[in-house]
């Protein structure tokens, strides 16, 4: 979790997600406290980066960025972040991940929600056996590891269904000849496909693991000018009813197009899955060009999204360059996701004033 403390009230905020003070006597008790603190982020001099007690974060001259918490087995993480984000003092809490680990020997981890970031490669563990059932065994050779990308969906678009997956180097990243299998464009998958990928809201049976849920995105309303000017960088949503454009220093699949790793590009999308999908609106980004002022060539540098990608390396560009609908390229993880909300409705004027007395 990753909530931003408005000052000077770091230590406030701090004391108030626990009933208790550190500080008070031994005989406090346990069952009131929801969770302990074992790790801090952003903590300046006088608190300790982990700790297993239960005290509270004292130097109130500190900035306070993250906590890493513990709860109870029994207990569920987002009431924690409900719990951050009712203090008065914290001005918003960004969840980065919610996990659930359970007591070993049980299985892996499990996740509740992933950020919409890390649904476009998701290194994920399959079950023993499982490379039986790939026709390639190179792709698990050593030093090799998998990745699933995928896309949002389900009736509020909050479920993820994994579009695809691939090998990889594990020292350099670069993906492993022969070794990627995606959702084809077809209604039924083939049975190797829906092993290997699932299907919406429900994980592959060669990695249960896999996490099936998106992370509500806490967008809001972008009312000034310069909440607009930024909501694409600050909040990842581009301003209701404004283009769907977003400016970005990014890296380019042409290492000649970009300088020291970066281009400044804009990017060009739509609204997609409003029918089927909640507040906010995602979007699908379908095209990027140098930025005006930049450098590049516009004529060897400008990309876009393949449409009705049949091949592997077209699957993998996309999901690396330009993403799926509310799920932002892998590449460039920054990219907007979605639309703000529509500001809200002005107040309705007063009811008009009764007419003056008639005169005597």
């Amino acid at each position: 979790l990753k909530p931003a403390f408005a000052a000077p009230g770091q230590a406030v905020a701090a004391a108030a997600i626990a009933p208790r003070s550190a500080s008070s006597s031994s005989s406090s008790s346990s069952q009131n406290v929801p969770f302990d603190i074992v790790g801090t982020f952003g903590a300046g001099d006088g608190h300790d980066s982990t700790t297993g007690s239960r005290r509270l974060l004292a130097s109130s001259g500190s900035k306070l960025l993250g906590l890493v918490v513990k709860v109870a087995d029994n207990a569920a993480g987002e009431a924690v972040v409900q719990r951050l984000r009712g203090v008065d003092t914290v001005q918003y809490v960004e969840n980065d991940l919610c996990v659930k680990v359970a007591q070993a020997p049980s299985p892996p981890p499990t996740y509740s929600c992933i950020p919409a970031a890390q649904v476009s490669a998701f290194p994920g563990t399959p079950i023993s056996g499982a490379s039986a059932n790939w026709n390639n065994q190179a792709c698990f050779a050593a030093n090799t590891g998998l990745a699933w990308w995928g896309e949002k969906c389900g009736p509020s678009g909050s479920q993820i269904r994994w579009a695809g997956v691939y090998a990889y180097d594990k020292t350099s990243g670069a993906v492993i000849t022969n070794c990627v299998k995606f959702r084809p464009s077809q209604a039924t998958p083939s049975a190797d496909i829906t092993y290997w990928l699932g299907s919406c809201g429900q994980a592959p049976a060669a990695a249960p693991g896999l996490p099936t849920r998106v992370c509500l995105e806490p967008f809001s309303p972008a009312l000034t000018a310069d909440d607009q000017k930024l909501a694409a960088d600050v909040q990842g949503c581009i301003p209701y009813g404004s283009p769907v454009t977003h400016t970005i220093n990014a890296p380019h699949p042409n290492k000649d197009c970009s300088t020291k790793g970066l281009i400044q590009m804009t990017y060009t999308g739509e609204l997609c899955d409003s029918a089927n999908s909640t507040a906010p609106v995602p979007l699908r980004w379908l095209s990027a060009v140098p930025a005006p002022g930049a450098t590049a060539d516009a004529s060897k540098c400008s990309i876009q999204r393949v449409d009705n990608p049949t091949a592997a390396a077209d699957q993998l560009y996309n999901k690396d360059w330009f993403g799926s609908c509310g799920i932002p390229p892998a590449k460039v993880q920054y990219l907007a996701r979605g639309q703000c909300p529509a500001p809200p409705p002005p107040p309705s004027p007063p009811p008009p004033s009764p007419p003056p007395p008639p005169p005597p």
